[in-house]
């Protein structure tokens, strides 16, 4: 997410009761809608060409118009702007604490009428092909668990690992985080023979200082960072502090490092310094390119080795939300929703940003892709076990305050009292973020 998002506090929260839209008797003929996507370049020549297929193809005469609005950040703060006025755009794309906060203020609609639609919802068929993981996003604790957003695309934490120090270690994948310590803690005492930076001290395993990561290790453990049922952040859980001690441990025995500077991991992970590396997916075309200038070993992603008996992924990325506006230009975006979420649309728009789809149908579309990519391919394996953070307001603040909390315990810092302090100051920022 966005490091300059606005605080998702600065909009006020507007209690209200919900009240379920009947849409059966609505007619979506004619109407003109507007989407507001980040994509620019190659991304957005591929959201254009959906959008005139969907122009195109839609039996109501819809005509829809995307616009490229900037970065997250920015149409967030675009759309805030224009709340309460009649310029706000049919469709939003944002993460989910964005739309949690825009909800604050009832400039959205709860999806859920419409999925449930007799004459407007989504087919069972086409639900079962989402990834649970990004389904499950759309829903959002702060509003009565309204269905807020619809899957756009997908990205997940996963860990690189080179294969050849693997090999010249003598030993397994690891696949349990006792695994993980022992492999990490090998490789920090044995240098790769190919590296192409010897100056610099092996490492284990890198990341950054930052909330994503720090959900992951909770994840494998079993646990979560948010719990739904108990409407709280849950930081100081049983998961969580075991975490915490594998963290603290292999930071202490130099097993694991962060990088020296903003994503530093890529090029140590490239020159054969650090043998395994957690970060987004997104940054998979990144770590082949260092691997290629660097020291050219093989290499693949696993899921962060976990504790549960299959593996559990950080599943992020952004939502599409829908404005309060007409009913007729409401059911109008809700229709080219589902035609974004068709596999072959996906296909599409996978092929030209090298993200994962929301749909995972359209993996079997994508063949060549998953070809000349070969990690991208086996990452693709996991999409099914995805699990999300946080869909509240208040997480984007909170973000702020987990990265800095793992860096502590990284450096070696009290990991149960850091912990325990986080989980008291999330919760007091999800408390504010409701007022």
């Amino acid at each position: 997410m966005n490091k300059f998002l606005i605080a998702a506090a600065a909009l006020p929260f507007i209690a209200s009761a919900a009240i379920a839209q009947n849409y059966e008797d609505v007619d979506p003929s004619g109407a003109e809608i507007t989407i507001w996507y980040r994509q620019t370049r190659g991304g957005a020549e591929a959201l254009d060409a959906i959008i005139a297929d969907f122009n195109a193809t839609n039996p109501y005469g819809i005509t829809a118009t995307g616009i490229s609005a900037g970065g997250y950040g920015e149409i967030y703060d675009k759309f805030v702007n224009l709340i309460g006025t009649d310029e706000l755009p049919n469709i939003v794309v944002a993460y989910q604490n964005q739309s949690a906060a825009f909800e604050n203020a009832d400039a959205l609609i709860d999806l859920q009428p419409l999925f449930d639609s007799e004459k407007w919802g989504v087919s069972e068929e086409l639900l079962g092909q989402i990834a649970q993981g990004k389904w499950d996003a759309g829903i959002h604790p702060d509003h009565d668990n309204e269905r807020l957003g619809f899957p756009t695309r997908t990205s997940m934490d996963v860990m690189a690992v080179n294969l050849d120090w693997l090999a010249e270690l003598g030993m397994d994948m690891p696949t349990t985080p006792a695994e993980l310590k022992e492999v990490a803690c090998a490789a920090s005492a044995n240098a790769f023979s190919k590296t192409t930076d010897a100056e610099t001290a092996p490492v284990g395993l890198m990341f950054a200082g930052d909330a994503s990561r720090l959900g992951s290790f909770i994840f494998a453990q079993g646990g979560e960072v948010f719990d739904i049922e108990a409407d709280a952040f849950v930081y100081d859980s049983d998961e969580a502090m075991a975490a915490g001690a594998l963290i603290s441990e292999m930071g202490i025995n130099g097993c694991v490092r962060m990088p020296a500077e903003r994503y530093g991991e890529t090029g140590d992970f490239g020159n054969g310094v650090a043998m395994m590396v957690l970060g987004s997916s997104s940054g998979m075309d990144y770590w082949a390119a260092a691997v290629e200038e660097g020291s050219q070993h093989n290499w693949t992603v696993v899921p962060l080795p976990h504790v549960t008996e299959t593996p559990v992924v950080n599943m992020f990325g952004p939502d599409w939300s829908v404005t309060d506006t007409d009913e007729a230009e409401e059911v109008a975006s809700f229709l080219w929703l589902q035609h974004w979420a068709r596999a072959d649309m996906q296909a599409d728009f996978i092929r030209a940003t090298d993200y994962y789809p929301a749909n995972l149908d359209s993996l079997a579309m994508l063949e060549e892709h998953r070809a000349a990519k070969p990690q991208w391919a086996t990452g693709s394996q996991y999409l099914g076990y995805g699990k999300i953070e946080a869909s509240v307001a208040a997480y984007q603040d909170v973000r702020r305050l987990a990265g800095p909390a793992l860096t502590e315990i990284i450096e070696g810092g009290d990991y149960a009292t850091i912990l325990e302090d986080l989980a008291i100051e999330a919760n007091e920022a999800l408390e504010d973020s409701r007022k």
